[in-house]
């Protein structure tokens, strides 16, 4: 991944986390979030939870929570004691992984 992608990955999260926190305080989305909605960044209602990724990838909520300690995580957001997912991120995630050959050493142990 390029320093680009990472940069506008990195930004993507942050403007997600300002709308949950502004969500979460109930204050209303300020003139600057509601910017970042209006140009295509995904709001709380769009993120997937740990059961939507699980659905998605035809494996077990605990084999999820798992995943999230290696060190080829699925790519989480965590807000307090909650984790969501972009699904754009998760499907990228999920095609980088099939584009490697399956050998035993890709495993973590």
């Amino acid at each position: 991944m390029s320093l680009e992608e990472e940069i506008r990955l990195l930004r993507a999260t942050v403007e997600k986390l300002t709308l949950v926190m502004e969500r979460l305080a109930g204050a209303g989305p300020t003139s600057a979030t509601r910017a970042t909605v209006s140009k295509g960044a995904k709001n709380i209602e769009e993120l997937w939870t740990v059961k939507d990724v699980a659905a998605y990838l035809k494996m077990s909520r605990s084999s999820v929570y798992s995943s999230l300690t290696n060190r080829d995580a699925i790519p989480a957001l965590r807000m307090g004691s909650m984790i969501r997912f972009d699904p754009d991120t998760v499907k990228a995630w999920v095609a980088a992984r099939q584009a490697e050959p399956a050998t035993l050493k890709n495993f973590p142990r």
